[in-house]
């Protein structure tokens, strides 16, 4: 979970070769919600966006830097 200008952001880390999308159930319930992933590409995951997890920091670092 995570909150950017008052707004909740449902995000789970899912560290493996292989994510199933029933794996997800609990962000289903969220709108907005993102998956970080090990792995190196932005993509899809039934409806839910991935970010790898360094791009992922990377771009909280900028967030926390405003």
């Amino acid at each position: 979970m995570a909150l950017k200008n008052e707004r909740f952001w449902p995000v789970e880390v899912k560290w493996a070769a292989q994510i199933h999308a029933n794996e997800l159930k609990q962000l289903s319930k969220y709108a907005k919600s993102i998956v970080l992933t090990k792995k190196k590409e932005k993509g899809m995951l039934d409806r839910f966006p991935t970010i790898p997890v360094p791009l992922a920091l990377l771009e909280l670092e900028s967030l926390c830097d405003q």
